[in-house]
């Protein structure tokens, strides 16, 4: 398998923990990735943080809209 980039690591992270049915091994060998490094994966965390919506404030004054 290829490497894989943060983002397609944590998203592998998270079907594996949504399916609590599958062997972590089955699981690997389904999506090409040795169980080893797929424990690594499980126990490190992952250096990138993403954030998708900003959390930013707008604070508008009657003086601001008035003028507007």
């Amino acid at each position: 398998m290829a490497h894989l980039n943060p983002l397609e690591k944590e998203f592998l992270i998270r079907q594996f923990k949504q399916n609590g049915r599958i062997k972590l091994s089955d699981f690997c060998t389904l999506h090409s990735v040795s169980d080893a490094a797929f424990r690594k994966w499980l126990r490190t965390p992952l250096a990138i943080e993403v954030t998708l919506f900003p959390l930013t404030s707008v604070i508008v004054t009657e003086e601001a809209e008035s003028s507007g």
